[in-house]
């Protein structure tokens, strides 16, 4: 009965994919680098339109002293998600975070400039 307690790998070589090694009969064994595939973090997902939200979410408490921040930030919100619109390839879900962007960009405008003419035919 015979013992396979007395087996021996040799270091032959390697490349930038296999390591070589032989064995006491003779027998070359090639073993693959990177067996192991490593877990992967967990990927961060860009979310290009969340600093447009948090500009008109600023634009919209600026409706409070005389409209003056809402006229400032809309068009700012509205410049930077034409910018990411035309300069990122967009997937289907921010392509609709864009289209509320921009609803909620024309009607804090448009709530703006009916205020501030409101108050300008109280005073005329």
């Amino acid at each position: 009965m015979a013992s396979n307690t007395g087996i021996y790998l040799t270091y032959q070589g390697e490349n930038d994919e296999l390591y070589s090694v032989m064995d006491d009969n003779g027998k070359s064994l090639h073993i693959q680098k990177n067996r192991a595939v490593p877990e992967s973090f967990h990927q961060i997902q860009a979310r290009p339109l969340a600093p447009v939200f948090r500009v008109l979410v600023i634009a919209a408490l600026g409706l409070a002293p005389a409209g003056l921040g809402t006229l400032f930030f809309v068009p700012l919100a509205m410049l930077w998600t034409i910018g990411i619109m035309l300069t990122r390839p967009l997937a289907k879900a921010d392509r609709i975070r864009v289209a509320i962007a921009v609803g909620i960009s024309i009607g804090l405008l448009s709530l703006a400039i009916f205020l501030s003419l409101t108050s300008y035919s109280k005073f005329s």
